[in-house]
């Protein structure tokens, strides 16, 4: 009994935590882009902390807002392979992530039951055609997922983005992912 209200609390604290988080990250991540496509990245910031004791750090656009959407990208990455998705291959590809791929410790979209009893499931590829521009988006969710396992998780030749430019790929995410969880992942809990 202790251990199945350790899962119960698990999966609440991932759906109603550390999801949020992770989606907020993803829309940093696009206010960080929006920043630097109104400004010259090289545009000194000056960051306000507001306290007893008052602190400015002062740096350029691009210090500031390219972790950010760094980030966004892991961001990206964790919440596509938490409802099934991933890039796999060379040329890369949308794959559903398997059974044997999921470690028995790993929380996906599938541990999760809608009100009438059954789970939900991992996203199919497929689920990128109800969006308007499915190719654009199915390219940009690969390339944000390269871009986090190639440029930002470790050292590696960056083989599968040709050192391309990804910023509109990053954008499309970003643009994409927080819808994509609201409609398949949380409307599917209410």
């Amino acid at each position: 009994m202790a251990e199945q209200l350790t899962k119960e609390n698990r999966l609440l604290h991932m759906r109603h935590a550390i999801i949020p988080f992770h989606v907020r990250g993803v829309m940093a991540g696009l206010s960080a882009l929006d920043l630097a496509a109104k400004h010259d990245l090289f545009t000194p910031v000056e960051i306000h902390i507001e306290g007893p004791n008052p602190e400015v750090q002062s740096e350029t656009l691009l210090s500031y807002a390219q972790p950010i959407w760094c980030m966004g990208a892991i961001h990206s990455r964790f919440l596509l392979e938490f409802v099934g998705l991933k890039s796999k291959g060379s040329p890369s590809r949308l794959e559903t992530i398997t059974d044997k791929e999921r470690r028995p410790s790993d929380i996906g979209i599938e541990c999760y039951q809608r009100a009438d009893d059954t789970f939900l499931r991992r996203l199919e590829p497929s689920i990128v055609d109800y969006s308007p521009d499915p190719e654009v988006v199915r390219r940009a969710w690969i390339g944000t997922c390269d871009f986090a396992g190639q440029r930002l998780a470790h050292a590696t030749d960056d083989y599968k983005l040709q050192s391309g430019d990804v910023t509109a790929m990053l954008r499309r995410t970003f643009e994409t992912i927080p819808d994509l969880i609201s409609h398949c992942f949380h409307s599917q809990l209410n």
